[in-house]
């Protein structure tokens, strides 16, 4: 992911040499709070939708200590439903993703390569 991290200025979302995302931070209170605005760059099908929003929330768990909560809401995409089913199914992998990079310290995809 490219960015300056600074509320209003842009974001790409990369994978090796291909762009696959892009979008504007709208909104960004670390370690707490990320809103963007996103927009695929390459998936088939996507090239009509308008930007939709994604917000991120990082809470701690307040009956249980050293447990955090994260949110994600994926909205504004009434013009962007491609994008939408594609998230649907996305996100999930890239939320369990973070949650195994933070658990175990390796990216998912070197635990799914070591099988």
């Amino acid at each position: 992911m490219r960015s300056t991290w600074e509320e209003e200025s842009s974001f790409e979302l990369w994978n090796q040499d291909e762009k696959k995302a892009e979008g504007i931070i709208l909104d960004i209170a670390p370690p707490h709070k990320l809103v963007l605005s996103f927009r695929f760059h390459s998936f088939p099908g996507t090239e009509k939708d308008t930007p939709s929003r994604i917000t991120w929330e990082i809470q701690e768990h307040e009956a249980i200590p050293g447990t955090t909560l994260v949110t994600v809401i994926h909205d504004e995409f009434a013009q962007a439903e491609n994008t939408a089913k594609i998230l649907e199914n996305g996100l999930p992998i890239v939320i369990s993703g973070l949650k195994t990079l933070l658990e175990t310290g390796e990216p998912l995809a070197s635990k799914e390569n070591s099988r």
